[in-house]
């Protein structure tokens, strides 16, 4: 069997791949190509495919022994192998010849962490090949400007001063034992189309998907940047992007201006030589933009307006309401199942509750700190662990 082990870039169409793969899981696998499940939960599950992306792969291939999840019921590192294994060897049984894995934070992996990641596959395919797409580095830093609004950043020159070292990823990823593709966004703006091509398949014959993470407008980005709302929404405020997507015309998305375009190029300069010696197929037109197609000034601001604290007030004062409701219902379902006789999951919906009141308390808002929610927060504290303690009793 062969392994095609997608390593991004960012910002270079993965969630919609990713999501592509996850709809068209059982075609794909009448085509002879396996999209694993097993790294795509926080069980090891093979029988669930809870996320499009292999979230957990980049946990067990770098050999680190704590899930990215880090939560208290995810498996261990042997936990998924063992699974993984077990998925393999199904789809060996039913001659299954291709297996695709892809996260992007793989193309973050130093050598070392790559090399054990080509290490382990080699370990269990015939056959491995690194895909991954590419684009014009200015590029991808105004397109995370969108990414970084929606996640309540509100440093946006930390934004376009990130660094990239596309060279460095291309060195760690490539080596004599295993093949590389590096695919150009100029060539394959459609990364789905690139990747059928890879393997060898007629896109015509699977499901579509709409596209993901499409870029805010550049009006949201303002608000939504300046704001810099902490999110009230456990550990991964990421998986919030898509409630933004298609709610707000994209008239204009956001535009990094000529200055900042021509900094990123000179801060990279090394970087997309590196990689243009390493790749031979690579050409400077799709490691770098021409800089007449960026305006003369960026289309959003990156100073705060006056009435800032105020409008973000409001607005954290409106989720933390939010938040209240959703932990008096979670206690409500706590207490008819109980009632119904179901009392393991009872307990397992409070014990989720009193979580996200831990959580909800550790954050820095000053709408936590108003009374009336704290007053709240204490009497659904105290009704979670009345009902705690009912259920220890009826054990």
């Amino acid at each position: 069997m062969e392994c095609f082990v997608h390593i991004g870039l960012q910002k270079c169409g993965s969630s919609t791949l990713q999501a592509w793969f996850s709809s068209n899981f059982d075609r794909l696998l009448e085509k002879g190509i396996l999209y694993p499940k097993s790294f795509r939960n926080n069980k090891g599950d093979i029988y669930q495919d809870k996320y499009n992306v292999h979230r957990n792969f980049i946990t067990v291939a770098g050999k680190t022994k704590k899930s990215l999840l880090a939560e208290s019921n995810s498996a261990s590192v042997d936990d998924f192998i063992r699974v993984f294994d077990k998925e393999l060897q199904l789809a060996r049984n039913a001659k299954v010849k291709k297996c695709f894995i892809s996260n992007e934070d793989l193309s973050r992996f130093n050598s070392k962490r790559a090399h054990q990641t080509l290490e382990f596959l080699s370990e269990r395919f015939d056959k491995v090949t690194v895909l991954a797409f590419i684009r014009p580095l200015e590029e991808l830093i105004e397109s995370l400007i969108s990414t970084r609004a929606l996640n309540g950043s509100l440093d946006f020159t930390k934004t376009v001063n990130t660094k990239i070292k596309i060279g460095n990823m291309i060195d760690s990823w490539s080596n004599s034992q295993n093949r590389s593709i590096w695919m150009s966004l100029r060539e394959f703006p459609d990364v789905i189309d690139g990747v059928c091509r890879v393997l060898k398949i007629d896109r015509g014959e699977f499901e579509e998907v709409p596209r993901q993470n499409v870029a805010l407008n550049a009006l949201a980005v303002n608000l939504l940047g300046h704001l810099g709302l902490p999110r009230f929404f456990g550990k991964n405020p990421n998986r919030l992007r898509n409630n933004y997507l298609n709610e707000i015309p994209l008239t204009n998305k956001p535009r990094i201006s000529r200055a900042i375009a021509e900094n990123i190029q000179e801060r990279h300069a090394e970087s997309v030589e590196m990689a243009l010696q390493k790749c031979k197929n690579l050409k400077i037109s799709d490691l770098r933009s021409d800089l007449s197609q960026y305006p003369k000034e960026a289309n959003f601001q990156f100073d705060a307006p006056p009435y800032l604290e105020e409008v973000r007030y409001v607005v954290e004062r409106l989720n933390v309401e939010t938040w209240l409701q959703r932990l008096n219902n979670l206690l409500l379902n706590a207490e008819n199942m109980k009632i119904s006789g179901d009392r393991p999951k009872a307990r397992s919906v409070i014990n989720k509750s009193i979580r996200l009141m831990d959580s909800l308390k550790k954050q820095k808002s000053p709408a936590i700190k108003h009374p009336n929610v704290t007053q709240q927060l204490k009497n659904l504290e105290v009704k979670a662990k009345k009902l705690r303690a009912e259920l220890e009793r009826l054990a």
